[in-house]
């Protein structure tokens, strides 16, 4: 009877899909135009030759140099391998698919068992210093130091998940700091094929979904979403519309208003999280290895940490003129209430990871 009703919601969604694309053809067009567009001259620029390094230095072995000089605090903090810590490094500052392209990768040359990939992929997740220095200190809050705030905070979140798992995990074998290096020409080749067509991947995954969401702009769905936070958080209908889209797909984190200093913990929370369609994105490029649910709740336990530490920290950079914690605001506590509000959203979603990945 469950899965009966699933289908039939399933199948009414679709068809409603099916009827704003014919009912509003230049509407979606121009959205999947400006999805295409972004793709073209965002996505595939500041990404493809970060993918294409960070493959390149896992399949060649050189990430082990990379971590060698962290072995001590790999294998005692986080329970982890040269190995295992380099592929954590690199994800760090390669973009947020690059990560689990990379488990992916060590998965299907057997360097890392799927109970391995599981584990790393809770934390092997991350914007980029480049993504998040672009977005936040280029256009959100430009001349100020945020940038760096949110990248601490987001660095802080995936190293406190990292640490937290680690507590559950042996102690790597110490046979494991052998390094090994395999620097062929076949390998270089094959690394850049790879993602190439994880890049690919990526970009029909985003083109689609900005043609879904504006479907569902259309149907009312998301202005009614919007209205209802807007009541509970007391922000503007302008700021949660860009919020909640932020949360849908990272990219339209550059609507937020400019300069809007109470939103900083919002903004480090939804660069923690990623967005739904990078999850999209990360499912296709798992290959299927990927748990939804554990990775969901990972990624809502490091989206909570980042917004905390933002707000925490941010008294210690040059943010502007504004005082993010001013003792009597109308919005001091909007942030971290709109927070929490997009954590519960992404809880409602664990619910509907049981078809589409492994479950527990």
């Amino acid at each position: 009877m469950k899965q009966i009703i699933k289908n039939i919601l399933f199948t009414g969604l679709i068809l409603t899909a099916v009827y704003i694309c014919i009912r509003y053809p230049a509407e979606i067009g121009s959205a999947v135009s400006v999805s295409t567009d972004r793709c073209i001259n965002v996505i595939i620029p500041s990404m493809f030759i970060f993918m294409c390094l960070t493959s390149t230095a896992v399949s060649t072995g050189i990430h082990n140099i990379i971590s060698f000089p962290f072995i001590p605090a790999a294998r005692y903090i986080f329970r982890l391998t040269p190995n295992q810590f380099g592929i954590f490094l690199l994800s760090m500052f390669s973009g947020y698919p690059a990560g689990i392209k990379l488990l992916a990768d060590s998965h299907r040359r057997n360097e890392i068992s799927e109970k391995e990939f599981e584990r790393l992929s809770c934390f092997c997740f991350a914007g980029g210093p480049a993504f998040i220095s672009g977005t936040v200190s280029g256009v959100l809050f430009p001349g100020t130091n945020a940038g760096a705030v949110c990248f601490i905070s987001v660095t802080a979140g995936n190293l406190t998940a990292a640490f937290i798992s680690g507590l559950f995990s042996a102690f790597p074998e110490k046979s494991s700091y052998k390094l090994r290096t395999d620097i062929t020409a076949q390998n270089v080749i094959s690394s850049t094929l790879s993602s190439a067509h994880a890049i690919f991947q990526m970009c029909v995954m985003i083109i689609a979904f900005g043609g879904l969401y504006r479907a569902a702009e259309l149907s009312g769905a998301i202005n009614s979403l919007c209205k209802y936070i807007s009541d509970l958080s007391g922000l503007s209908p302008a700021n949660i519309s860009a919020i909640v889209s932020s949360f849908f797909e990272i990219s339209n984190i550059v609507t937020i208003p400019a300069n809007s200093i109470e939103l900083l913990p919002v903004i480090a929370f939804l660069l923690s999280f990623g967005g739904i369609c990078v999850l999209i994105q990360v499912i296709v490029i798992s290959g299927g290895l990927l748990n939804i649910r554990k990775f969901l709740l990972s990624r809502l336990f490091s989206a909570a940490v980042s917004a905390a530490v933002c707000r925490f920290i941010s008294r210690f950079f040059d943010l502007g003129s504004a005082d993010v914690f001013t003792p009597v605001t109308v919005h001091s506590g909007n942030g971290m209430l709109t927070a929490v509000l997009l954590l519960i959203m992404t809880v409602m979603l664990l619910s509907l990871s049981k078809n589409y990945g492994q479950s527990d």
